[in-house]
């Protein structure tokens, strides 16, 4: 799925992962396409400032957010699922692959 989880809070991206995950068999994987914040805004960044004013659009209008790693393994380890790698996806929408079993 790309963009689909930040679209929505906690509680509503549970329930689409929770739906994901039953519709897997023990050998699927779930791939994620989505950005990921840094723990910590780095100031001097332009890129880092960016994704945190994304995010907080992303909260204003339509209420989803953008994620941290930590947030997005919480996430999925509440819907049944275990993050096993992230990948850099190089493009100009600075996304991550977020592979989950």
């Amino acid at each position: 799925m790309k963009g689909v989880i930040h679209e929505w809070d906690d509680k509503e991206a549970i329930a689409i992962l929770r739906t994901c995950r039953a519709a897997m068999s023990s050998a699927s994987k779930l791939l994620l396409i989505e950005r990921i914040l840094p723990e910590r805004i780095d100031p001097d960044d332009a890129f880092t400032r960016a994704k945190f004013i994304h995010d907080i659009n992303m909260f204003v209008n339509p209420y989803g957010r953008e994620r941290t790693e930590a947030e997005f393994r919480n996430l999925l380890d509440k819907a049944g699922l275990r993050l096993t790698r992230i990948v850099s996806i190089p493009c100009p929408q600075a996304v991550m692959e977020i592979e989950a079993i």
